[in-house]
C-alpha cells in the first residue's frame, strides 16, 4: 500500500487559521451545533488537501480515509485534526461528530514538539482535554498545566518512541509532501534513517526559497532516506516547486497525490 507522509511545520497555519471570533475557524465551544465554515476556507491548502482525501470517498467505505498517509506536524495546534473532522461530517451529513472523530483518530498524526491535548471526543469535551479545541484561554486556563506536554524547536527531542515513530513514517512513505517547510538541519536529524530505504517521490513547496538553495535542500532531502546513493532516479523524483503556495502545489500535482 502507497503511503504519503505529509509533513508540517508552518505553512502560514497562523494567518489561515486564527483563534478568534469572525474568522472562519473559530469554534464556540458552548455551541451544541457549532460547525466550520467551510465554504469561507475554500482558498487554503487544508480545503484542496481535504478534497485529495475524501475524493474516493463513499459511505461504504469512510472507515478507510487516510489509512495510507501520515502527517507530521511541528505545530503545537490541532487546526489540521479538527479541520478534518467538520469536512467529513459535513460531507458525509449522516455522521455525528463522533463518527468523524473516529476515522480521524485513525490517521496517524505525528506532533514531534507535542500539542495542546487531544481533540475530545465529544463534540463539547469531557473535561480531559488539557485545552479543549476552541477554549477561551484569557478565562479559567492555566498556561503552565500544559508546559510539561511541549517542547520548544530548541529543545533536543530524545523521546524514542517518538523518534521510532518519525522515522518509521519516513521509512514506509512512498511519497512525502513538504509544506512551508525551512528544512533547519535539526528537524531534518529527528527524521534521518540510520540505513537506506525504498525509492519516493518528493513534492516540496519553495516558497521563499531561491533556487540557487535547491541542491542543498535536494541533498538534505537524499540524506533523509538514500543513504550514499548516486541514482540519478532518487534526484530526478525530488520536485521543488519555486514561487508555489501549499494550496498550490496541491493543485499542480492533484493527480500526482489523489492516485497514492
Amino acid at each position: 500500500m502507497i503511503r504519503i507522509l505529509q509533513k508540517w511545520e508552518s505553512c502560514k497555519l497562523r494567518s489561515q487559521f486564527q483563534m478568534l471570533k469572525g474568522i472562519p475557524v473559530f469554534f464556540d465551544v458552548n455551541a451544541a451545533r457549532a460547525r466550520l465554515d467551510l465554504p469561507s476556507l475554500g482558498d487554503t491548502w487544508i480545503d484542496a488537501f481535504s478534497r485529495i482525501l475524501l475524493e474516493k470517498a463513499r459511505y461504504d467505505n469512510l472507515e478507510s480515509i487516510g489509512a495510507n498517509i501520515s502527517i507530521l506536524c511541528f505545530n503545537y495546534d490541532r487546526c489540521i485534526e479538527y479541520y478534518l473532522i467538520e469536512a467529513i461530517r459535513q460531507t458525509f451529513v449522516e455522521l455525528s461528530y463522533e463518527d468523524a472523530h473516529r476515522i480521524v483518530s485513525r490517521i496517524q498524526f505525528i506532533h514531534p514538539y507535542g500539542t495542546l491535548g487531544a481533540l475530545p471526543e465529544k463534540l463539547l469535551g469531557d473535561g480531559n482535554n488539557s485545552i479543549p479545541f476552541g477554549f477561551d484561554v484569557k478565562h479559567g486556563f492555566d498556561p503552565w498545566s500544559v508546559l510539561d506536554k511541549l517542547k520548544t524547536y530548541t529543545e533536543q527531542i530524545e523521546d524514542q518512541d517518538m523518534l521510532t515513530l518519525i522515522r518509521g513514517a519516513i521509512s514506509e512513505a512512498s511519497q512525502i509532501v513538504f509544506l512551508g517547510f525551512a528544512f533547519h538541519p535539526q528537524n531534518m536529524a529527528l527524521m534521518e534513517l540510520e540505513e537506506a530505504t525504498s525509492f519516493k517521490r518528493i513534492f516540496s513547496t519553495g516558497r521563499g526559497i531561491h533556487q540557487r538553495e535547491e541542491p542543498e535542500i535536494v541533498e538534505r532531502i537524499l540524506k533523509l532516506y538514500a543513504g550514499k546513493t548516486q541514482d540519478s532516479r532518487w534526484r530526478d523524483n525530488i520536485y521543488i516547486e519555486h514561487g508555489m503556495s501549499c494550496k498550490e502545489l496541491f493543485a499542480a500535482h492533484w493527480r500526482n497525490l489523489s492516485g497514492a
